[in-house]
């Protein structure tokens, strides 16, 4: 049976535990610390159960254990790896689709827009909503507009329950057309209308508007993401 993460045909020895594991996420699931992928120096071929130096072939029967492999960071995975230096790790992305940030420490895609002047990603990071690390595993990050990376399943469970605020900072985080939410809003009107002091967590602007139990929109930048003062 190959490991459900990476499909490899050798198990993995961790030094910090004396144990064979399928692989390092299995390990870190089933054991109460965190393995060090790099002091990883022995394995166990699935096929003939011998016990060598790391390696993507087996020494005694010749089984391939994968098709990809990577002895710096040791990962054997059937889908294509490119080892980033400074990173210290290997991405699915290769060199003319990622760029490394040398002030944040990690990777990003070319295809997204990164801007590290406002400092809010760090290698170390962990998701706000899961809070397992954000970098160096096999979930992707993306970055909403606020600037606070999460991770991509974490950013879509929050949707399909209509959260559609930053966990660290409450501002939006995707596009959402204003105008049809006033739509939905003057459809819904309320017999006792009255001013109330609110806060936008787009803009950060105090302004005064009607109250509206569905919202009460920001006459700064019409987001009613708001909160009552």
């Amino acid at each position: 049976m190959v490991c459900e993460h990476y499909q490899a045909e050798c198990q993995i020895f961790s030094e910090c535990c004396k144990k064979f594991h399928d692989c390092r996420i299995c390990h870190d699931k089933n054991e109460y610390h965190f393995i060090d992928r790099y002091s990883i120096k022995t394995i166990r071929c699935n096929e003939c159960k011998t016990e060598q130096n790391k390696s993507q072939t087996c020494m005694n029967c010749g089984k391939k254990f994968s098709e990809n492999y990577c002895g710096q960071c040791n990962i054997w995975c059937e889908f294509e790896i490119f080892h980033c230096k400074d990173c210290n790790v290997c991405f699915r992305l290769n060199d003319e689709e990622r760029f490394h940030c040398q002030n944040c420490g990690i990777c990003f895609e070319k295809k997204n827009d990164h801007d590290c002047s406002t400092k809010l990603i760090h290698r170390d990071d962990e998701c706000s909503v899961c809070m397992d690390p954000l970098f160096f595993n096999t979930r992707q990050a993306i970055f909403p507009k606020c600037g606070h990376a999460i991770h991509s399943d974490c950013f879509h469970q929050l949707i399909q329950v209509g959260d559609y605020k930053c966990p660290l900072c409450k501002k939006t985080m995707l596009d959402i057309d204003w105008d049809d939410y006033s739509l939905f809003i003057d459809m819904h009107k309320i017999q006792e209308q009255k001013l109330v002091g609110i806060i936008c967590n787009d803009c950060l602007e105090r302004t005064e508007n009607l109250y509206h139990p569905f919202g009460v929109q920001c006459k700064n930048c019409k987001s009613y993401n708001t909160m009552r003062q």
